[in-house]
């Protein structure tokens, strides 16, 4: 194994520590970091690093990465340069651990060989197994194994390796999504589905399971039905309907017949909790735009979140508005479209704007991508930076000229 194999190795552990993992080892984050310094997770520090020891190498072969990296690199200058000059550069360990390390993972790895990425893959994805059984055993016992805090209201919610219930529902998500695209074999991928499925009914997260649903339908029942590819013209139609059946039956029966859908049955559709997210949307005037076109101070953030009686903002884009100005979050948004859609290895483009949709419909309901979090670099590790052409385990079909 090189080098780059064996460090792509490690960044994938580092990925899935978790808030409650870190402070076992006493490194505090989030509110209770008692250092700046560990405010960032880990795995940005080693991704910065391999950064650092990599640049000549990367600058050289700069023609191999697409130009969208590069314009990403340089809106992350920017936006340091803005917020240090409008003195409100508080947001550096989000601005690192979410929107940078994604950047520098594929101008790292993206060029690694197709034997380590394929390592890295089915690490990751054996890691979100694990995490989502962790889960599942947690809500089964209502015991959280590395718990993190006791103000997710009155009925439990898992926390598993990755700490947050809403945080480990969207990383959980991308590996759904992921999932559903692989050609891994019918059994497999159903049983695969029900676990990580299950795991989203014991973080109580509606967004993410609602999404993920729409995910089952959009990317796998009904290309198995009407698409003309080899691996779906393949699939045994008869298998497949019991199979989808079998998981829409158990998930449903967790939720609605155990004490695991608890949350999920008492918050119905609509509840306070969803409340919140549209009062989120509500801290935008929407009819008076050209007072959010640059980024608010804290103070204002929170005496606008206390006059809507909001406290937490669970939308991400409502979020990068308040923090950065309408106008860079705009470009954010616009610049990670971009870079998905032209680095992810799937071969049809339909799929690939439906995988990115279906990730920004999944994290509009959820306050990650507003906080220090690794599901963008991990969406990156899974459709951007991978491509695999062989193998026992073939994931996601590639065209020929991606790589």
């Amino acid at each position: 194994m090189s080098r780059d194999q064996k460090l792509l190795i490690v960044l994938t552990v580092l990925l899935f520590l978790g808030i409650g993992v870190l402070r076992g080892f006493g490194y505090d984050m989030g509110s209770a970091a008692t250092s700046n310094l560990t405010k960032i997770h880990p795995s940005s520090y080693f991704i910065l690093l391999i950064t650092f020891f990599n640049s000549k190498k990367i600058l050289k072969v700069a023609k191999a990465y697409h130009n969208s990296v590069w314009y990403g690199l340089l809106l992350i200058v920017l936006i340091f340069i803005y917020l240090a000059f409008t003195n409100n550069l508080t947001s550096v360990s989000f601005i690192i651990d979410t929107l940078l390390s994604p950047m520098l993972i594929l101008l790292n790895f993206k060029l690694v060989s197709n034997e380590g990425k394929l390592k890295a893959q089915k690490l990751a994805l054996n890691l979100i197994l694990i995490n989502s059984i962790m889960a599942i055993i947690e809500r089964a016992i209502n015991y959280n194994f590395l718990p993190i805090t006791t103000t997710y209201g009155e009925v439990f919610r898992s926390t598993a390796l990755l700490g947050h219930p809403l945080n480990n529902a969207l990383i959980t998500c991308v590996f759904i999504l992921f999932t559903l695209l692989s050609k891994m074999k019918l059994l497999r991928k159903s049983i695969y589905l029900t676990i990580m499925l299950a795991a989203l009914v014991c973080y109580g997260a509606r967004g993410a399971l609602y999404t993920s649903f729409a995910a089952l339908v959009l990317l796998f029942v009904l290309p198995a039905y009407f698409s003309r590819g080899i691996y779906f013209r393949k699939l045994n139609k008869a298998a497949l309907t019991f199979l989808v059946g079998a998981i829409v039956v158990a998930i449903s029966y967790l939720i609605f017949f155990t004490p695991f859908g608890e949350r999920l049955v008492q918050v119905s559709f609509f509840d306070d909790s969803a409340a919140v997210r549209v009062q989120s949307i509500d801290l935008i005037d929407w009819d008076n735009l050209s007072g959010y076109f640059f980024a608010k101070t804290q103070k204002e953030v929170d005496s606008m979140m206390y006059m809507e009686g909001v406290n937490i903002i669970e939308n991400f884009f409502v979020g990068w508005i308040l923090k950065f100005g309408i106008i860079i979050a705009v470009l954010l948004v616009v610049f990670y479209y971009r870079m998905f859609i032209s680095t992810m290895v799937i071969s049809k483009r339909i799929m690939r704007h439906l995988v990115i949709v279906l990730f920004f419909a999944a994290a509009s309901t959820n306050n990650s991508l507003v906080t220090g979090t690794q599901v963008m670099s991990l969406f990156v590790l899974m459709f951007c930076s991978i491509s695999n052409r062989s193998g026992s385990f073939e994931s996601i079909k590639v065209n020929s000229n991606r790589n």
